[in-house]
């Protein structure tokens, strides 16, 4: 993913990702919309970033299904 989200976007993919509100939800959306790295986004909301890197991952991995969902759906519409 290396356009930066939305923050509606954002929104909607913590929902799916099932990110509550938390310190590393904060930092998934500091790198994610606002662009900065995982150890900044860390840094600022007061995790490690190893915490904040496992956010941002989680939310990749789940763009990256609904994305695969979405490629699988459109193919087999008729």
């Amino acid at each position: 993913m290396n356009t930066a989200l939305t923050p509606q976007d954002f929104e909607d993919l913590a929902w799916l990702a099932g990110l509550k509100e938390s310190a590393s939800r904060e930092a998934a959306r500091l790198a994610l919309v606002e662009g900065l790295s995982a150890a900044e986004a860390g840094r600022r909301v007061g995790i490690t970033r190893d915490a904040a890197s496992k956010a941002v991952r989680k939310c990749r991995e789940t763009l990256e299904r609904a994305e695969q969902l979405v490629r699988r759906r459109a193919t087999a519409l008729p």
